[in-house]
This record gives structure tokens, sequence and C-alpha cells, in this order.
């Protein structure tokens, strides 16, 4: 039996290969190319992946990112949450992330990372594609523009408590102060 139409995991030949060997050859040279080319959801075997964030391996940062590179990382990050390529038409879909860097600045970048971070690249049940971010689905970028200035406000929050509050020892010796004054 060959050893490309084996699955490790259940030890019997896969029909899908076995009828097509060159297929299977093909996939095996694209999964190596591309390791995020299919979903760890799909696969019982985890690829070994740069455990890097898309940002760090693009060497982007959000807030600073044009329309060009906003388009880029979403097609990135769609491949990474669904597992297959998001196919790209160029000239329109930068012209429509151009247009939402123009309306949103420094926030859009943070908005498709939100997109994907919280929400896994779906919109009620639909997979969300770049006209998630055209004028005529504002309504999407308003919930995603208070979802995120949401988050910023709760962690404000959260190192503002922090820095307030005093390790428990500090606590306790000024708490028992207290005690001994009464």
């Amino acid at each position: 039996m060959p050893l490309q139409n084996f699955s490790p995991v259940f030890g019997e030949v896969d029909p899908e290969t076995k009828a097509d060997p060159k297929r299977a050859e093909k996939e095996q040279l694209s999964r190596s190319l591309n390791p995020v080319a299919k979903s760890h959801r799909d696969s019982p075997t985890v690829a070994m992946r740069d455990e890097r964030s898309i940002e760090d391996r693009m060497g982007l940062d959000l807030a600073t990112a044009d329309g060009r590179q906003l388009l880029l990382y979403f097609a990135n990050r769609f491949q990474e949450s669904h597992g297959y390529e998001y196919h790209l038409m160029v000239t329109k879909e930068r012209a429509i992330m151009t247009s939402f860097k123009e309306r949103y600045g420094p926030d859009a970048g943070p908005m498709v990372a939100l997109l994907f971070d919280g929400y896994q690249g779906w919109w009620e049940g639909q997979v969300a594609t770049i006209t998630a971010f055209t004028q005529g689905a504002k309504w999407i970028q308003d919930i995603l523009y208070t979802t995120l200035q949401e988050k910023r406000k709760t962690e404000v929050e959260a190192t503002e408590v922090s820095g307030r509050l005093e390790n428990s020892s500090e606590f306790l010796a000024s708490f028992g102060s207290v005690l001994e004054t009464r």
C-alpha cells in the first residue's frame, strides 16, 4: 500500500486519494508550502505552524497599516480562520479597504483584527468577506467600532485598578493598624 494513501490516524486507505494519487501529491505539496491551508479542526493531526501572530509575521502595525496592507492582513486571517484561501479581487477590494481606513483611521486595523479575534471571521452565521467593510455595511462596522472601544475601556480600567491595588502584606498591615486603633 503506498504511503501517500495511508491515514496515520485510522490506518486505512483514504478513498479520495486512492482514486487520484496525483491529487494527493498536489495537496501534500500545497500543505507543505502553506501550513495554514487546512484548518486544525478539519484534521486529526496538527501541523507545525509559526506561533507568531500574523501581524508579527507580516511586520505590520495595524494602527498605521494602509488599505493594501489591511487587505492582505484580512486575506491571511481569513485563511487562518476558515482553512481556505480568500480569493482577492485586488483593485476593487483595495479601494474598499482604503475607504474603510479613511473612515476609521487608526481604528480600522484593530477592527479587522476584532472581526477574527472576537467573531472568528463569521457574521450572523455567514462567513465574513471584505464587503463587511463597505459603506453599505456600516452597521457591521459600527458594532465592531463600539466593541473595540468597550474593549479598550475595559483594558484601561483594569490597568487603573491593578495600579491602585496593594499587595497582600501592605493591605494586611494597613488593615491591622485600623483594627488596633479601634
